[in-house]
Formats: C-alpha cells, sequence, structure tokens
C-alpha cells in the first residue's frame, strides 16, 4: 500500500558532480528507500490492529450483552423465587395453624372423652374374619405422636393428613 506522496524520482547523479556528492546522492536514495519501506510497514501493521481492535470491540459486545440477558435473567428468578416462597410460606403458616386447631381439637375430645368414660370398660371389639385373628385398637392421639416426630426445619414441608383416631393393636376378647 504504497502513497503517492511519497513516491519520488531517483536523483540520478550528474557526470559533472563531484564523486563526493554522488556518494550523497545515492545515500539519500538509499535513505527514502528505506522511510517509503517502513512507512508501509507501519501502515499494514495499523490496518491489521485496526481489525483486531474492532474484532475484540465486538466480541466485548456481545459479551456484555449476553451478561445483559444473563442478568435480567437472574432478576427474574429471584423474583419468582420470592413469589413462590411467599406463598409456600404462607401455606405452611395455614397448615401449622390448622394442625395446631386438630392437636386442641384431640386433646379437648381425649379429655372429654376421659372425664365421662369410665376407666375398666373394655374398648369397642373388632369382628373376626375367615378365621384370622382379629385386633381391637386402643385410642392414640396425635399429640402422642407429635413426641415421635419433631420438626426441626420450619422450612421443610410439611403434610396434614386428617386421621381419625386410631386404635393400639390389642387382641380381640374371643381370641384369647
Amino acid at each position: 500500500m504504497s502513497s503517492s506522496v511519497y513516491n519520488h524520482r531517483s536523483l540520478a547523479p550528474n557526470p559533472g558532480m563531484p564523486r563526493g556528492a554522488q556518494e550523497g546522492l545515492l545515500r539519500l536514495n538509499e535513505a527514502f528507500d528505506t522511510i517509503k519501506s517502513e512507512y508501509d510497514l507501519l501502515l499494514n501493521e495499523v490496518g491489521v490492529v485496526k481489525s483486531q481492535r474492532d474484532e475484540a470491540e465486538s466480541k466485548m459486545a456481545a459479551q456484555v450483552n449476553e451478561l445483559n440477558i444473563i442478568r435480567q435473567t437472574l432478576y427474574d428468578l429471584e423474583g419468582n423465587h420470592h413469589k413462590i416462597r411467599t406463598q409456600y410460606e404462607d401455606e405452611l403458616g395455614r397448615l401449622r395453624l390448622e394442625l395446631q386447631q386438630y392437636k386442641n381439637m384431640v386433646t379437648n375430645k381425649e379429655d372429654r372423652a376421659s372425664t365421662n368414660a369410665p376407666s375398666a370398660a373394655p374398648g369397642p371389639r373388632e369382628p373376626r374374619y375367615r378365621g384370622r385373628r382379629s385386633l381391637s385398637l386402643a385410642p392414640l392421639s396425635l399429640l402422642s405422636m407429635s413426641k415421635h416426630f419433631k420438626i426441626t426445619d420450619p422450612l421443610l414441608p410439611l403434610v396434614v393428613v386428617p386421621v381419625h383416631p386410631v386404635q393400639a393393636l390389642v387382641p380381640a376378647q374371643d381370641e384369647v
């Protein structure tokens, strides 16, 4: 990529010039050629550097764009997480309240049953089925089960299933 500004005609030595002047002209021509070749090399190098700069800028712009997309996705995920967590905590609080109400109801029923029922009365009998041993079940409250199962982490899922009081396994009277 030569520039026309620096094109020069070579200075030809005159036969009538002294020998020292002719050598000076030759050295001057060599210096001009060296300067011209250096200028061309620098011009090429500047072109390469500009193309590398443009490529680096385009890559950086693409990465900045990608980071902005990731940032927006993260903000969206945080918003969804907060919304779902709030719903979960509300549901968990509602279920805990329901569980506490159920425990209170069971405790009240047991208290009324123990004050109204005679203590030595036998429990209800289960029917016999095809020669198998039938079992009668004694009352067992949810509160007595809660002694065995403790909730240590309030964020763990809690499933509450309404259960009628169950009876402990006791052999039926007719099979003893």
